[in-house]
């Protein structure tokens, strides 16, 4: 049974609209047209430098200038001219104009040379994105802390139309805001070592979307192995359900739980006439009918869900290549945070699927090539100096993340429960908490299991069609048992678990293990009543 709801489609479309009446795509308790109270930015504070350290700082930009000109001359012979010098928060960018027959690379010899002279550690030089320029990045002896109100206050992040999942990641070398999509990605990966920003990158992303988009445009899902880092987040009315998840059963259960959200959401799109969450929402009457939310699963210190279930490994591998193969037009993201990532905790087929990336300082080379899949990410300069790149433009640029404490977190979520009326989806902590106590057997035996607890004639009818036709189908299902999205993939879930068909690993279909023979001796007559 569905929930017409085409009175509420603006007058210009023709597709009726329906969504499935368990709940599973918004939020039954929580009224139409939400009317969300967003935190003003007053709660957060302005961050400043010395003026007079500024000024210094100034001064030493032009005697750089004059060196760099002076030691590339003596290394190569080659005469180069200063065209720009760009101030950032915690580097500053020489642009440097080389002659016609000169390869930037002969200039690139120079950069040891450069950096005694200049009397820092390490600089960067690159040749500069659409320009015939080489960019020689020097680090700051002062570094401007950059300050989320800062960043949210600018014209830059003002102009932009709302839509996606837009965040504030900081502001980048020419002093802009760089504000990313989250749902154009719509993945993220975010690494770093410790102290480096990492930690700080996420809180500043999750309030950034707090100002931004109300509980019916996006709802939260936080696995936060340490349990304490993002407790302070309960209670938001932005949050699926009331909790935050830890490093346990019920994290995989969440990603099992999303996969089956993405699947229904597919579904729900395809049979209105929809290639994505966003249309759908662009097209409904909000007064009338309830927005569609955007769902963002965050997973911090990914590490640690990968290592605590070796035994599940494949599994969540397998469920987040799923979600990243497929959910973007569902509206689901995934933020994967890890500070230590190694090729056992970044796998090939994580990094395929994820392809937008976040890096603070890593502690080695490699560490740098498994994020941003080259050496530079351990040079960076200091706390919250990052490379970043998207999956729209796959090239590396650097930015100074965002700073946001933990009293201005506090003050921004207090304002937010306050203030506004939380609806949770209560149906959906069940279903996850459900998952994870159910017992999941040896993974190596196929063999058909006893029942245990109550089986009702719906699923044993189920598992009869599943039988008879040695395939697995949801919509089939759906539609010879006139059941909903959730109930039927429940019962999949279900069969699964009892070895009645196999793991959906690797993309590919589920495998009818039991025959026609057992089930008739562990549930009687094989009736064809379908």
């Amino acid at each position: 049974a569905v929930t017409n709801v085409a009175s509420g489609v603006a007058a210009s479309t023709k597709p009726k609209y329906s969504i499935p009446d368990d709940g599973s795509l918004s939020i039954e308790d929580m009224p139409v047209n939400y009317r969300y109270k967003a935190p003003p930015l007053d709660l957060l504070r302005d961050y400043g430098a010395d003026p007079q350290a500024l000024l210094e700082e100034n001064e030493k930009r032009k005697v750089n200038s004059e060196t760099i000109v002076r030691v590339i001359k003596q290394s190569t012979g080659i005469d180069v001219t200063v065209e720009n010098i760009i101030a950032g928060p915690s580097v500053t960018r020489y642009d440097i104009a080389i002659p016609d027959d000169v390869s930037p690379k002969d200039v690139f010899h120079a950069k040891g040379d450069l950096a005694f002279r200049l009397k820092v550690s390490d600089l960067r030089m690159y040749n500069v994105p659409n320009e015939s320029l080489i960019g020689i990045e020097v680090p700051n002896k002062v570094v401007s802390i950059v300050g989320l109100k800062s960043t949210l206050a600018s014209p830059e992040y003002k102009a932009l139309k709302k839509k996606g999942l837009q965040f504030v990641l900081g502001k980048n070398i020419l002093g802009k805001a760089v504000v990313l999509d989250l749902a154009r990605m719509p993945h993220l990966l975010v690494s770093g070592a410790t102290g480096m920003g990492k930690s700080v990158c996420l809180s500043s992303l999750l309030i950034s979307l707090l100002y931004r988009y109300s509980p019916d445009e996006m709802r939260l899902i936080i696995i936060d192995p340490k349990v304490v880092e993002f407790n302070m987040y309960k209670g938001i009315p932005h949050l699926v359900f009331n909790d935050i998840i830890g490093i346990d059963k019920r994290a995989l259960a969440v990603l099992e739980w999303a996969v089956g959200e993405m699947e229904t959401r597919y579904q729900f799109l395809a049979e209105n006439g929809c290639k994505d969450i966003g249309e759908y929402n662009a097209m409904i009457d909000t007064t009338k009918v309830k927005r569609v939310p955007y769902i963002v699963i965050l997973i911090d210190e990914f590490a640690d869900l990968i290592m605590a279930d070796e035994k599940n490994k494949k599994k969540i591998e397998n469920y987040i290549g799923r979600i990243a193969q497929k959910a973007r037009a569902a509206g689901i993201s995934l933020i994967l945070a890890t500070q230590r990532p190694s090729v056992n905790v970044i796998s090939g087929s994580i990094k395929t699927n994820v392809p937008s990336r976040i890096c603070f300082k890593t502690a080695t080379s490699m560490d740098s090539r498994v994020v941003i899949d080259e050496n530079g990410a351990e040079k960076l300069v200091c706390k919250g100096d990052c490379f970043y790149k998207t999956s729209d433009e796959g090239f590396l640029q650097r930015a100074q993340g965002a700073f946001v404490d933990n009293p201005e977190i506090r003050s921004v979520l207090d304002y937010i429960r306050k203030n506004n009326k939380s609806y949770y989806d209560n149906k959906v902590l069940e279903l996850i908490n459900a998952y994870a106590t159910e017992d999941e057997g040896d993974d190596e035996d196929f063999a058909p299991q006893t029942p245990g607890g109550e089986v009702d004639e719906v699923m044993k009818k189920a598992l009869r069609i599943v039988i008879d036709q040695r395939r697995v189908s949801n919509s089939a299902l759906r539609t010879k048992l006139g059941i909903g999205y959730n109930r039927a993939a429940t019962i999949v879930e279900w069969m699964a678990k009892m070895k009645y068909v196999s793991d959906c690993l690797d993309n590919k279909d589920r495998t009818v293990l039991i025959t026609q023979e057992q089930y008739e001796e562990l549930y009687g007559e094989f009736t064809r009543d379908f």
